[in-house]
């Protein structure tokens, strides 16, 4: 589910457990969907109870239930060390790790939040195509963006480049016909990494220092699927030849939580 300095999270059924030097501790058995390690290597969760989900984080002692008004369905994962980050029925919250109080945000879309709290909001114009919101403080930038299908985004770990991979889905077949990398910052400047028309994005992620970017790509080759992993120069923007490589099976590989491990 998640990894961190403070071990690995994983889950089994309803049970959490906190992995760390091959000991393995239960942290729960009520939990419900999403689990992530928060900046100080405490964990948060959404668990299972008789009234609803709640949203809880683990530290040394018994869970903390934090108070919300509406069920939690999502936890979006931040290196932000004093805010929470998740989502109930279409809304974004923020809760204030301090003193555990939640404030709904003013935005709508899949969020991503930076270490120095710039946000990024991804959500569809009128016409169904993607639009970016940025929000740094009180300041937003609205930035149209290619496509019609959000793949994946992620803010570098010094919070100043946010990694998004964008999507032109058909309607009719279901098929993607192109798919974008874009390095974008504040407050609207949009550099193309990368385009691609006959193989897919599926996921990227930034590396521990950010000077470099995974970027995973899915394509057919003949009768076999292909997961292609590349790892590209950030600040150059150009692949690392001597890194990278590819997956082929005649069955479908689904690509699940992906880390990059120092």
């Amino acid at each position: 589910l998640d990894y961190s300095d403070a071990g690995l999270l994983a889950s089994q059924g309803q049970n959490l457990y906190l992995i760390k030097d091959s000991a393995r501790t239960l942290l729960t058995d009520q939990l419900d969907s999403d689990a992530i390690f928060l900046a100080d290597g405490r964990v948060a969760a959404i668990l299972q109870s008789e009234s609803g989900n709640q949203l809880a984080i683990f530290a040394e002692s018994a869970p903390q239930i934090i108070p919300t008004e509406s069920a939690p369905q999502s936890i979006h994962p931040s290196l932000d060390p004093n805010h929470l980050y998740w989502s109930a029925d279409d809304q974004t919250f923020v809760t204030l790790l301090s003193d555990l109080t939640s404030t709904a945000l003013p935005f709508t879309g899949q969020p991503a939040s930076a270490a120095d709290r710039k946000m990024a909001f991804m959500d569809r114009d009128a016409e169904g195509k993607n639009q970016l919101t940025l929000v740094n403080g009180e300041e937003t930038q609205v930035i149209p963006i290619f496509g019609n299908r959000l793949v994946h985004m992620e803010w570098s770990p010094d919070g100043s480049t946010l990694a998004v991979s964008a999507a032109n889905v058909s309607e009719y077949s279901g098929l993607t016909l192109a798919s974008k990398l874009y390095f974008i910052s504040w407050p609207a400047s949009v550099d193309k990494v990368l385009e691609l028309t006959d193989e897919t994005i599926e996921r990227h992620i930034w590396s521990p220092d950010g000077k470099s970017i995974l970027i995973v790509t899915r394509k057919i080759v003949g009768a076999e699927f292909q997961l292609r992993f590349s790892v590209l120069d950030a600040a150059a923007q150009t692949q690392i030849p001597a890194l990278g490589f590819d997956w082929l099976s005649e069955e479908y590989l689904l690509l699940q939580s992906m880390f990059w491990i120092p």
